[in-house]
C-alpha cells in the first residue's frame, strides 16, 4: 500500500485530499509541545482533538483557553465513547471535568481494555457534527454537556458539567508531562495505611476522592463502613469480588440504578483496575451525589488482591 511508512498526518492528508481536492490542508508533522502549541493552534477557529494521551489533552485544553479557541473533545474505551465542546463562550473545559489526571494504572491500555472497531467512527462523526454546528452557528452545541454513547445498548445520555468557579484561569502553559506524572508520584508516595485526604472533594475542585487499596483497608479496620459499589460485569463478579460488597451495578447502568445508592454515607466504587469505577464516580457526581462522599478505589480489585487480600483471585 502507498500509505505504508507514511505518518498519520500525511496519510490523513492524502486521504482527505482524495475525497475533496478543493480543501486546503496545512499539515503539522510534529509532536505538540509547550514550545510549539501556540504556533500550531493559534489562528484557527476550532480545534478537534484526536489525541490518545492525557498530556496532549491537557496541553490542547490549556492552549485553547489562553487563545480563547473552542475545542471538540472525545474519548473512547471498550464499548463507550464521550464527546463534548470545551471552552465555548466561557463554558467549562477539560480541567473542569478532570482537574487532575488519574494515575497511569487508571488508564487501561488497549491490551487491557480494547475498543470496539466501529466506535472511533461513531465518535469521530459526532465530533465532526459538533464542528459543523459550531462553524455554521447552528443547533445546540455540547458545551456544558458530556455526551456519553453506549455502543452495547445503542444509547446516548448527556451529563451536565459546569465551570468550576474556584478554578484559576489558565494564563500560561505548564509542563503537562510532569503534571500528569505527578499524579502517579503522589499516589505511589503514600505510605501503606496513610490516612485518606480529608479535604472535601468539592472544595478541592474534584468530582471524587482517590483511595488506595491499603488506605481503604486501613480505614475499614478502624471503623470506616462505606457503601461498597462494584461496577464490573456479573461475569467478572463471579470470578472475584471484595468481601462485603454492597451492590453490583455495571458502570454504564449506575444512572438507571441510582435508587440503589444510599442518600447518606460514603461510597467506595471499584472495578477491575480503576478506570470504569472512576467513570462511574463521575456519573454519580453528575447525578447529584455529593463529591465528598465518593471514593474511587485506585487500581481496583486487582490492587486489592495485591495489597490487601491475596485470596482474591486476579484475572
Amino acid at each position: 500500500s502507498a500509505q505504508i511508512g507514511l505518518s498519520k498526518v500525511a496519510s490523513a492528508q492524502a486521504r482527505l485530499e482524495s475525497l475533496n481536492p478543493s480543501i486546503c490542508i496545512e499539515p503539522h508533522i510534529t509532536r505538540l509541545s509547550t514550545e510549539n502549541a501556540f504556533d500550531i493552534i493559534g489562528g484557527y477557529d476550532l480545534v478537534i482533538d484526536g489525541s490518545d494521551n492525557l498530556p496532549t489533552r491537557y496541553l490542547i485544553n490549556d492552549a485553547c483557553e489562553i487563545l480563547a479557541i473552542p475545542w471538540v473533545y472525545a474519548s473512547i474505551y471498550r464499548f463507550e465513547g464521550q464527546v463534548s465542546l470545551f471552552n465555548y463562550r466561557d463554558g467549562p473545559n477539560y480541567r473542569d471535568l478532570f482537574p487532575t489526571p488519574p494515575p497511569p494504572e487508571l488508564v487501561p491500555s488497549c491490551a487491557q481494555g480494547g475498543v470496539l472497531g466501529v466506535l472511533p467512527g461513531v465518535i469521530g462523526s459526532l465530533q465532526a457534527n459538533e464542528a459543523i454546528k459550531f462553524l455554521l452557528g447552528i443547533g445546540e452545541p455540547l458545551s456544558g454537556i458530556l455526551m456519553v454513547y453506549d455502543a452495547l445498548e445503542t444509547r446516548f445520555r448527556g451529563l451536565q458539567i459546569s465551570r468550576d468557579p474556584k478554578r484559576e484561569k489558565i494564563t500560561e502553559l505548564s509542563d503537562v508531562e510532569a503534571f500528569c506524572a505527578s499524579a502517579s508520584a503522589s499516589t505511589n508516595a503514600s505510605p501503606a495505611g496513610a490516612q485518606v485526604d480529608e479535604l472535601r472533594a468539592d472544595e478541592a475542585g474534584m468530582m471524587f476522592h482517590e483511595v488506595s487499596a491499603s488506605e481503604a483497608a486501613e480505614r475499614m479496620s478502624e471503623g470506616w463502613a462505606p457503601f461498597v459499589l462494584d461496577v464490573r460485569t456479573k461475569v467478572e463478579a463471579e470470578l472475584a469480588t471484595i468481601a462485603g460488597a454492597s451492590a453490583l451495578i455495571p458502570h454504564d447502568a449506575v444512572e438507571q440504578e441510582i435508587e440503589q445508592i444510599p442518600t447518606q454515607g460514603d461510597i467506595l466504587v471499584y472495578c477491575h483496575r480503576g478506570g470504569r469505577s472512576a467513570m462511574a464516580a463521575v456519573m454519580l457526581a453528575a447525578a447529584g451525589i455529593e463529591p465528598n462522599r465518593l471514593y474511587n478505589l485506585t487500581g481496583g480489585i486487582d490492587a486489592w488482591s495485591l495489597e490487601v487480600d491475596s485470596n482474591v483471585p486476579r484475572y
